[in-house]
C-alpha cells in the first residue's frame, strides 16, 4: 500500500501489484512492466514512464493515465490497459507512443489518444470505444480483434484506418470523425453512423464464417471519395438513413444507393434494401435483380420495375411480388410499404391478389404508372375479386385506379 510510486531499473523487468488504488509520479523506467492495482489506477501531473524494450501492462478497476499535459508514457512493445469494470482513458491531455495496443474492459467505456501509428493486436473489449491516432495510421496487425457493446468513434485525421479483423464486432453505432481511406469489417452487422473522409471507404459485413442474414445500417451521411458496402454473404440488408434515398439495382445483388447529402454508394452482395422515413425509389434496371424484399418503410415510396417487362403482384396492402417477364429472374422476391408501381419500357402486367390467397386483400394506396406509353403499349392491369360486395375498379385517364360511381 503506498501513497505514490515510482520505479526504475536500467535493464530489467518490473513487476508490481498494490493492494489499493496506484498513483504514479514523477519518471519511471523499465525494460518490460507488468503493474497491478487493486483499485484506480491513475498518475499525478507531469508523470513520465518509459518500457524501453519489451511490453506494459496496466491492470485496475478503472485507469487514468496521461491526462495532464506534462504526462508522457512510451512502450516499445505491446501496451495493454485492463480497466475490468470501469474505464480506460488514456491521453486525454497527455503524450504517449506505444508499439502496439491492447485494451479490455467488461463494462467500461475506452478512450485512447496516440501520438504516432496505432496498431491494434490480440483481443479487445470495450463497452464504448473513442480511439485517436492524432493524424497517423489506425490498423491491426492481423489479429486484433475489436468487440464494442455501444457506440464506437474513430478518428485519423487525414491518415487510414484499417480495421479489417474478420471477427471484429462493432455492436453499437460507429462514427468515423476523419479519415483518409477508411476499411472496416465485421463479422456479424455494423451500424454507421457519420464518415468524413478524403479518400475511399468500404465496409463489409458478415464476415464471421456462418454466412447469416446481417444488416448494414446507415444513420448520417458518408462523405468521401468512394463508398462500397459488401455483404460479403448471402441474406444480407442494407438500411438506408431516414432521408431521400434512390437505390438503383443494376446487377445480381448489387447497384448505387444516392442517400441525401452523403457520396454515392455502391453496394454488392446484399440480397434485401431498405428505405428510411421518407420518400425513397427503388429502380431496378435490365440485370438487376435482389433475392429478398425490397421494403419502402416509411414515407411515399416507389418501385420501379426494369425495361425487359415486368409482373407485379400486389397481393397485400402496399405489398407484393415483382418478376421479370422476359427473363423469368424474380428482381425482387417480395416488395413492402411501397405505395407507387412504375412499369419500365415494355409491356407490364400488374395484378391485384396474384397469389389468389383468401381473404383477397391486395390494395395499393398510391398510384400505378405503366411507363412511357410510346415504347409499352401492352401494359395491363388485372384484378381479382372475391367479395362480390366491392365495388368493381376503374380505370381513369389519370392511371389510377377508383371504384365506378
Amino acid at each position: 500500500d503506498f501513497g505514490k510510486l515510482t520505479f526504475n531499473t536500467t535493464g530489467g523487468a518490473v513487476s508490481i501489484t498494490e493492494d489499493s488504488s496506484t498513483l504514479l509520479t514523477g519518471s519511471s523506467s523499465g525494460d518490460s512492466l507488468v503493474l497491478v492495482s487493486g483499485g484506480a489506477l491513475t498518475d499525478d501531473t507531469t508523470t513520465v514512464v518509459n518500457i524501453d524494450n519489451g511490453n506494459a501492462s496496466y491492470t485496475g478497476t478503472s485507469i487514468s493515465l496521461a491526462d495532464d499535459a506534462g504526462d508522457n508514457y512510451d512502450v516499445s512493445g505491446t501496451a495493454s490497459f485492463n480497466g475490468g469494470a470501469g474505464a480506460v482513458t488514456v491521453a486525454a491531455a497527455g503524450a504517449v507512443d506505444f508499439g502496439k495496443l491492447t485494451f479490455n474492459t467488461t463494462g467500461g467505456a475506452v478512450s485512447i489518444t496516440e501520438d504516432s501509428a496505432m496498431q491494434l493486436t490480440g483481443s479487445s473489449t470495450a463497452d464504448s470505444l473513442v480511439l485517436n491516432s492524432s493524424g497517423f495510421a489506425m490498423n491491426d496487425d492481423g489479429t486484433g480483434e475489436v468487440t464494442v457493446a455501444t457506440t464506437t468513434s474513430l478518428n485519423a485525421g487525414s491518415a487510414d484506418i484499417t480495421l479489417d479483423t474478420d471477427t471484429n464486432d462493432f455492436i453499437g453505432t460507429i462514427t468515423v470523425v476523419a479519415v483518409g481511406n477508411l476499411l472496416l469489417e465485421d463479422a456479424n452487422s455494423m451500424v454507421m453512423g457519420s464518415i468524413t473522409a478524403t479518400g475511399n471507404v468500404d465496409l463489409n459485413i458478415d464476415l464471421g464464417g456462418a454466412d447469416t442474414a446481417e444488416t448494414l445500417t446507415l444513420t448520417a451521411a458518408i462523405t468521401a471519395a468512394d463508398v462500397d458496402v459488401d455483404g460479403r454473404g448471402t441474406n444480407d440488408t442494407l438500411i438506408a438513413a431516414d432521408v431521400a434515398n434512390d437505390f438503383i439495382i443494376n446487377a445480381a445483388e448489387g447497384g448505387t444507393l444516392v442517400s441525401g447529402s452523403s457520396t454515392l454508394i455502391t453496394f454488392t452482395d446484399i440480397s434485401n434494401l431498405t428505405g428510411g422515413t421518407l420518400a425513397d425509389s427503388f429502380t431496378f434496371e435490365n440485370g438487376g435483380s435482389v433475392a429478398g424484399t425490397v421494403d419502402g418503410a416509411g414515407g411515399i415510396d416507389t418501385l420501379e420495375g426494369d425495361d425487359d417487362g415486368n409482373e407485379f403482384g400486389i397481393n397485400d396492402p402496399n405489398s407484393g411480388t415483382l418478376t421479370d417477364t422476359t427473363n423469368g429472374d424474380s428482381i425482387g422476391l417480395t416488395w413492402n410499404n411501397i405505395e407507387n408501381l412504375t412499369g419500365g419500357d415494355a409491356a407490364d402486367t400488374f395484378t391485384f391478389n396474384a397469389d389468389d390467397s383468401t381473404p383477397q386483400d391486395g390494395a395499393l394506396s398510391g398510384d400505378i404508372d405503366g411507363g412511357d406509353p410510346t415504347t409499352d403499349p401492352g401494359d395491363v392491369v388485372d384484378i381479382q375479386f372475391v367479395d362480390q360486395s366491392l365495388p368493381e375498379p376503374c380505370m381513369t385517364d389519370s392511371h389510377r385506379l377508383l371504384p365506378c360511381r
